[in-house]
């Protein structure tokens, strides 16, 4: 076979068996993938530090020609920028709730009716103080208003914590006629929060 046909051959196998390559390729980055990174970290480490330091120089030590560069983005991108906002948003959102889920995993219950329903369904705090209330945003918005649009870290999270220490859970139904004085707490609930401190 002589080499012209040998290089027809190999073209048409490749072209028969791309599963085979792809197979192939993949366990052979499995093998070596801990050599490329290191090949190039080494590369980067050697070329691209000037880069680097060319680059802290124009937007590091830039702040405002930043922020005209992302918004002159923006402008220019809308479509894209609304892709990547609802994904953080989603994702931020995601992050609420399974820990709020997780947290408050044994406060699936009504405490006026007893009704059982999932968090997806929306049970939703009621101060039994409505005077120990920590407003964020006037009027009358607390943490759980707007819990979802925060941010999700630490701070955030013992500020939950803390309000839904002045709070019982109750069913959306249950929670109007509460507030409409057509039906009240037991009265085991509201000794529990006298004796905490809370009322």
């Amino acid at each position: 076979m002589t080499a012209e046909e040998n290089k027809q051959y190999q073209k048409e196998w490749k072209r028969k068996n791309p599963e085979k390559i792809r197979q192939y390729r993949k366990g052979w980055y499995k093998r070596y993938s801990e050599k490329i990174k290191q090949s190039r970290r080494e590369w980067y480490a050697l070329h691209c530090e000037e880069e680097r330091q060319d680059r802290k120089v124009r937007y590091y030590l830039n702040p405002e020609k930043v922020k005209q560069r992302v918004k002159e983005w923006i402008v220019s991108h809308p479509v894209r920028f609304k892709e990547i906002l609802d994904k953080a948003n989603q994702k931020r959102k995601n992050a609420w709730d399974k820990w709020i889920a997780e947290t408050f995993v044994n406060m699936k219950e009504c405490v006026v009716c007893g009704c059982n329903k999932s968090f997806s369904e929306r049970l939703v705090w009621h101060h039994v103080d409505p005077a120990s209330k920590i407003i964020i945003f006037k009027p009358n918005i607390t943490i759980f208003s707007v819990y979802r649009y925060r941010s999700f870290n630490e701070t955030n999270k013992i500020l939950y914590l803390k309000e839904a220490e002045k709070c019982v859970r109750l069913c959306s139904s249950c929670h109007r006629k509460v507030h409409a004085g057509k039906v009240f707490l037991p009265a085991e609930i509201i000794s529990k929060f006298q004796l905490e401190g809370v009322v």
